[in-house]
């Protein structure tokens, strides 16, 4: 990114590292807030989506107690 000048040459690593860090942070601030999320532990195994085009069988072995309605690829499917 440097060499393509997207990134201030004169920009140590740590700071590049810092900067990048708090803006995918506070990106998935904006997102939490509007799913409702407070904190990340409220989001941790909070399983607040649906398989969708998966079989149930590979749900339930991969995606323990995750809600799917709509039948789809099995394993060999998805190999």
């Amino acid at each position: 990114m440097r060499d393509q000048a997207i990134i201030d040459s004169s920009m140590s690593n740590d700071d590049v590292i810092s900067r990048y860090s708090n803006a995918v942070n506070s990106g998935l601030l904006k997102i939490f807030s509007k799913m409702g999320i407070s904190t990340l532990q409220s989001y941790q195994g909070a399983q607040i989506f649906e398989a969708l085009g998966i079989n149930s069988d590979v749900v339930k072995k991969y995606f323990t107690g995750t809600v799917t309605r709509i039948e789809g690829l099995s394993l060999d499917g998805i190999a």
